[in-house]
């Protein structure tokens, strides 16, 4: 078993490969009382293609597969639901699925060992059945027209559709009605049988237990479990490169517009770019934009934003883009002053090196905080440890960036980046 020491923040993880392939990292945290555990499999809804290993026969899953498995892993053996049963030993248990992958967790301060016994066998094994995957398509279909009459979600998800035309990253993670309605048990089962494999699954423990002795009770857990056979591999899904579409304007039952404009860089490298760029991207979007800009500050007070303002970046070999909403009474002159800030970020005054360093100490403290907390150390793990690092790295990468990084990845990235945004108007501002 590998253990790395942090000192600066003095938090030990230990980590193992089991034989299967399992990941298992084990954070203790012996003042806290309760335990945190996610079991991450690396299926999320951009992986929809499988290749066959013997003729390279490639087979496309339906949209919304991943999110839609997810459901149904919490149907038990003999019709027990997953949920009850963690229940019954006293833990809360959820899921979620992203665009890269799928969390399953507990919370638990008693019957540490058999929850994580229970959160493997409800993720190894599969116990739905063709009846249930019909039950099932209500459900999924409601939950998202639920997403539908949000007009924050339904514009946004038209904004990631426009970065990303033609690519899995501009789908819904839910899937469409109609792949909802088009899912089959066999769909199911194949996504199950070759991307629910221990060496595509990572298992992270947070909280006050002995990492030997649950590696230990995980070795002889998995050891006695019987491997699937599997005939294909996932295909990675390819970089997004299609130009991107760049407006878009729809009415709903709002009673002020909201806008909502993306901005997208050319592709990263590398996934040894990804925390770095990150980082830095997060960095100077809030520089530029965030609630410690003059920007930002002169928009509010110009009554051109209120609270619902929302800045987001994302940077990894996947997505690489800085969205932004608001509602606004306003919204061709909120568009217009943000796409005047990225014209001429050269020229804005909140891009300088006093500011910088107040960024990186504001971000320092949030990752800290966070740190502190077990389900948030638990979550931070399960999506830091898909592109190989953990999230105390993180403190040590923030501590090494400089001001010339953000301007030379300015540089690189803003000067080729490209626009999108949307407008949702009230339904009575709709011309007939």
């Amino acid at each position: 078993m590998k253990t790395y020491y942090f000192a600066e923040i003095e938090e030990i993880v230990f980590q193992e490969c089991l034989a299967n392939g399992l990941q298992l990292y084990i954070v203790p945290k012996p003042n806290h009382h309760t335990v945190h555990g996610v079991l991450s499999v690396a299926c999320g809804s951009v992986h929809r293609h499988l290749r066959h290993r013997h003729d390279s026969r490639l087979v496309q899953l339906p949209a919304g597969v991943a999110h839609f498995l997810e459901h149904k892993m919490f149907e038990g053996a003999n019709g027990v639901d997953a949920f009850q049963l963690f229940a019954e030993q006293g833990a809360m248990a959820n899921a979620f699925t992203s665009y890269t992958q799928t969390n399953y967790v507990f919370s638990a301060p008693i019957n540490i060992e058999r929850n994580i016994l229970t959160l493997l066998d409800v993720v190894q094994q599969a116990h739905f059945t063709p009846s249930g995957v019909t039950k099932e398509k209500g459900i999924i279909q409601q939950e998202l027209l639920m997403y539908e009459d949000d007009p924050y979600a339904k514009g946004y998800q038209i904004l990631l559709g426009n970065l990303y035309p033609n690519h899995p990253v501009g789908e819904d993670i839910l899937g469409t009605l109609e792949a909802i309605e088009a899912m089959t048990f066999t769909d199911l089962q194949l996504c199950f049988r070759e991307c629910y494999r221990p060496e595509n699954m990572r298992l992270i423990i947070v909280g006050n237990v002995d990492a030997t002795a649950i590696v230990e009770m995980i070795q002889a857990h998995q050891q006695a479990r019987e491997l699937l056979p599997t005939e294909f591999t996932i295909v990675p899904p390819l970089t997004a490169e299609f130009p991107i579409i760049n407006e878009a304007r729809l009415y709903l039952d709002v009673s002020q517009p909201v806008v909502m404009l993306g901005i997208r860089c050319c592709p990263l490298g590398t996934e040894s770019n990804v925390l770095h760029s990150y980082l830095i991207l997060d960095i100077l979007a809030e520089m530029l934009l965030g609630p410690t800009s003059q920007n930002y500050h002169n928009w509010y007070q110009a009554q051109l934003l209120d609270a619902s303002f929302a800045l987001h970046t994302a940077a990894d070999t996947l997505m690489h883009h800085v969205t932004l909403e608001a509602t606004t009474d306003s919204p061709d002159e909120l568009l217009d002053s943000w796409q005047k800030v990225f014209a001429t970020w050269r020229q804005q005054p909140d891009l300088n090196a006093e500011h910088f360093a107040a960024v990186v100490r504001g971000r320092i403290g949030d990752l800290l905080r966070e740190l502190d907390n077990l389900e948030g150390v638990a979550a931070e793990f399960a999506e830091c440890l898909q592109y190989g690092y953990t999230p105390f790295e993180v403190l040590n990468t923030l501590q090494q960036l400089t001001y010339s990084d953000i301007t030379a990845y300015a540089e690189q990235y803003l000067t080729q980046a490209s626009l999108s945004w949307v407008t949702i108007l009230p339904l009575n501002e709709q011309k007939v």
